[in-house]
């Protein structure tokens, strides 16, 4: 729940401001869905900036009802208590071979316990943009996430999420650059989407035409293997547990003028790629493949990769030269 922002002016009404009331309704209305601590209801809220207690007193009073707890929550706020919606994994900007060991909370304010977030994908500024979102990786993000879950067994865990298909294109003027895929789109430059940008680089959990059920199903999976309390995910028989190494997947291209990924192994609709002196090519020149690229666009391959005739590459921005597929 936003906060109700204390530099808004008196008697006004907007929807960031006054829908806590209205959720406060929905609780009551529906109280054996709502989740709760010893017996009370518990509201999350967005730990931004100053919080307005005349806010939070109105939540606990909960005119008249039963006492809902107020609970901050946002991301990077676990060491003062916050519960985290979205959590890094240590190595922040790619899931690799190492344990995730994403931050948890301990002692949570309002909750006590520890708390811990999954999920699909995160992103550490805009979605969109290159290298600034893990993705979706086929179920991978998830299955590392939950590694640490599964060895730290805290008292909650928060997955997000599910039904958050928003569209919220913003300035990023704190990180600049070409949302994948729309680099050549006059329009589009100088902005970007925070949260969700296509099938792939969304925190959503919920079918899709492009995955089907692979993330849900990987989510029910992971959380029977948690439940079962093992430390690790060691049953080969649950998706949770198969295919759990980068490496043995993806290859990030991390040399050169432009970072992108490709497939570590070949699939449907992929090409091998192949480096050659400063540029790159699908036509052997020699060793092997450093890895697969698509033929297509996709939702998680948007950007094209390009051979430019000056012997270098470029990465969404087109060259003079040959378009050679699409990357991550």
């Amino acid at each position: 729940m936003w906060q109700k922002l204390p530099d808004a002016p008196h008697g006004t009404i907007d929807p960031l401001t006054m829908q806590y009331p209205y959720v406060m309704d929905l609780y009551n209305a529906y109280d054996p869905l709502v989740f709760k601590v010893a017996g009370n209801a518990v509201m999350f809220y967005a730990d931004v900036g100053t919080v307005d207690p005349g806010y939070l007193g109105d939540i606990r009073g909960n005119n008249g009802h039963a006492t809902i707890l107020p609970v901050p929550m946002w991301t990077g706020g676990q060491a003062s208590g916050a519960w985290s919606f979205m959590a890094p994994c240590k190595s922040v900007q790619f899931i690799t071979d190492d344990p995730c060991a994403q931050t948890p909370t301990t002692g949570a304010t309002g909750t006590g316990g520890v708390q811990l977030a999954v999920s699909p994908s995160y992103q550490i500024t805009y979605a969109s943009l290159p290298f600034r979102s893990t993705g979706v990786l086929g179920g991978l993000t998830l299955k590392k996430q939950f590694e640490a879950a599964f060895q730290l067994q805290p008292d909650y865990v928060f997955i997000s999420g599910f039904n958050e298909r928003i569209s919220n294109l913003i300035p990023p003027t704190a990180d600049p650059g070409s949302s994948m895929g729309l680099e050549q789109d006059a329009s589009a430059q100088g902005v970007a989407f925070t949260d969700v940008y296509g099938v792939d680089y969304t925190r959503d959990v919920e079918p899709t035409a492009e995955y089907g059920t692979l993330v849900i199903d990987t989510l029910a999976s992971c959380l029977r293997v948690f439940r079962s309390g093992t430390p690790t995910c060691s049953d080969l028989s649950e998706a949770c547990c198969q295919n759990t190494e980068f490496s043995a997947l993806y290859t990030n291209i991390l040399t050169g003028p432009q970072f992108f990924g490709v497939a570590a192994v070949p699939g449907n609709g992929t090409l091998p790629l192949y480096k050659c002196g400063g540029t790159y090519a699908t036509q052997a020149c020699s060793g092997d493949a450093v890895g697969y690229i698509s033929s297509v666009k996709g939702g998680a391959t948007l950007r094209a990769l390009y051979a430019c005739r000056d012997g270098s590459y470029s990465v969404g921005s087109a060259c003079a030269g040959t378009r050679l597929g699409y990357v991550r």
